[in-house]
């Protein structure tokens, strides 16, 4: 493996393994078991953590199909 190749598979391993555990936090700590939120606010926090699963989706696909 030449290293292009191995920097290409190392760097998309990392968005999957970035955006999958952003997108499963989000589901299992945030919203399904609700053991903590981002911030103390209730409106401003469900904004961003919105937010950070739409970036975790973001980073999971681009990792997968780079």
């Amino acid at each position: 493996m030449k290293n292009k190749a191995r920097n290409h598979a190392l760097l998309n391993g990392m968005l999957i393994s970035v955006g999958l555990i952003a997108v499963l936090d989000n589901i299992i700590s945030h919203w399904l078991f609700k053991w903590h939120r981002i911030l103390p606010d209730e409106t401003l926090s469900k904004y961003l953590e919105i937010a950070l699963f739409i970036a975790g989706i973001i980073l999971l696909v681009v990792g997968i199909y780079r």
